[in-house]
């Protein structure tokens, strides 16, 4: 949705590679921000693409009042000595292995890609006495993986990689923040 606020029109195609994540998941999230009531408007055709109507516009920054505003943020390039291919340093979850609950797997085939719930039910090891799995999740970026990983709130536990799994930790310890604060 900002990048549609600051660039106006852009195609499923064009926000796919920007985010990093296929057309796919584009298509999903543009369903889940109608779902939202965003004003979001898609038109097929060449010369086509999503925009927001009525030049919605959102505050939305994810910051809390006493953080810094916005920093412009440039795209990572390829790390050197990185063939075609590999993914820039930071950039990819090359292996997500998470532990999933019976609820989490649930919740992971509602909300993710057929192609996912595949992988992790082709490569998930035994339950253990809980009925917890430890599998291999193919998500994409580590970025695209945090905010997948949320939806399935404490019925996933990130084991691996360790940015992915620092960036849960700090996401979860800000929300448990946010709700210790006393009612307005």
């Amino acid at each position: 949705m900002l990048l549609l606020q600051a660039r106006g029109r852009l195609t499923a195609a064009e926000l796919a590679g920007i985010l990093e994540v296929s057309v796919r998941t584009i298509y999903r999230d543009v369903g889940a921000l109608h779902a939202a009531g965003i004003p979001l408007y898609g038109d097929a055709g060449p010369a086509g693409g999503y925009q927001l109507l009525g030049g919605y516009r959102t505050r939305l920054t994810g910051l809390t009042p006493g953080e810094p505003g916005p920093v412009p943020v440039r795209r990572a390039g390829r790390r050197r000595g990185a063939g075609p291919g590999q993914p820039a340093r930071g950039r990819r979850a090359e292996e997500t292995i998470v532990r999933l609950s019976p609820t989490g797997r649930d919740r992971l085939r509602e909300t993710m890609t057929a192609a996912v719930v595949s992988a992790v039910e082709a490569g998930a090891g035994p339950p253990d006495e809980h009925g917890w799995i430890t599998a291999t999740v193919p998500v994409g970026p580590v970025t695209h993986a945090h905010g997948e990983f949320l939806r399935l709130g404490a019925e996933a536990e990130i084991v691996a990689p360790a940015e992915l799994r620092d960036m849960m930790r700090r996401t979860a310890a800000s929300l448990a923040h946010l709700y210790r604060r006393r009612s307005p």
